[in-house]
Protein backbone atom coordinates (compact mmCIF):
# COMPACT_ATOMS: atom_id res chain seq x y z
CA UNK A 1 0.00 0.00 0.00
CA UNK A 2 2.85 2.20 0.60
CA UNK A 3 4.32 1.92 -2.42
CA UNK A 4 1.28 2.93 -4.36
CA UNK A 5 1.39 5.90 -2.10
CA UNK A 6 4.87 6.50 -3.06
CA UNK A 7 4.26 5.80 -6.70
CA UNK A 8 0.64 8.33 -6.84
CA UNK A 9 3.18 10.75 -5.59
CA UNK A 10 5.68 10.52 -8.54
CA UNK A 11 3.47 10.62 -10.53
CA UNK A 12 1.65 13.58 -9.11
CA UNK A 13 4.70 15.70 -8.88
CA UNK A 14 5.95 14.46 -12.84
CA UNK A 15 2.58 16.14 -13.87
CA UNK A 16 3.11 19.29 -12.05
CA UNK A 17 6.86 19.59 -13.12
CA UNK A 18 5.62 18.45 -16.73
CA UNK A 19 3.02 20.96 -16.68
CA UNK A 20 5.89 23.79 -15.41
CA UNK A 21 8.03 23.09 -18.16
CA UNK A 22 5.16 23.42 -20.64
CA UNK A 23 4.32 27.12 -19.17
CA UNK A 24 7.94 27.94 -19.12
CA UNK A 25 8.18 26.62 -22.91
CA UNK A 26 4.89 28.68 -24.00
CA UNK A 27 6.20 31.71 -22.02
CA UNK A 28 10.09 31.38 -24.01
CA UNK A 29 7.66 31.51 -27.14
CA UNK A 30 5.96 34.75 -26.45
CA UNK A 31 8.91 36.44 -25.61
CA UNK A 32 10.65 35.13 -28.94
CA UNK A 33 7.85 36.88 -31.01
CA UNK A 34 7.54 39.87 -28.92
CA UNK A 35 10.19 42.08 -30.68
CA UNK A 36 8.86 40.92 -34.01
CA UNK A 37 5.30 42.15 -33.53
CA UNK A 38 7.06 45.08 -31.96
CA UNK A 39 8.97 46.70 -35.31
CA UNK A 40 6.11 47.35 -36.97
CA UNK A 41 4.61 50.12 -34.51
CA UNK A 42 8.23 51.24 -34.04
CA UNK A 43 8.08 52.12 -37.89
CA UNK A 44 4.98 53.11 -38.84
CA UNK A 45 4.12 55.20 -35.79
CA UNK A 46 7.33 56.32 -34.03
CA UNK A 47 9.75 56.75 -36.53
CA UNK A 48 7.55 59.01 -38.74
CA UNK A 49 7.18 61.26 -35.35
CA UNK A 50 10.45 61.42 -35.09
CA UNK A 51 11.38 62.19 -38.20
CA UNK A 52 8.52 64.81 -37.97
CA UNK A 53 10.56 66.78 -35.03
CA UNK A 54 13.70 66.89 -36.96
CA UNK A 55 12.34 67.79 -40.13
CA UNK A 56 10.48 70.58 -38.46
CA UNK A 57 13.01 72.09 -36.20
CA UNK A 58 15.16 71.95 -39.40
CA UNK A 59 13.13 73.78 -41.45
CA UNK A 60 11.97 76.14 -38.50
CA UNK A 61 16.09 76.85 -38.55
CA UNK A 62 16.40 77.25 -41.76
CA UNK A 63 13.24 79.92 -42.73
CA UNK A 64 14.46 81.97 -39.41
CA UNK A 65 17.86 82.32 -41.09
Amino acid sequence: MRFLKDLSGEILWSRILQKSLDGISQNREQAMKAPVKMVSPLILFIFPAIIIVLLGSMVIYLIER
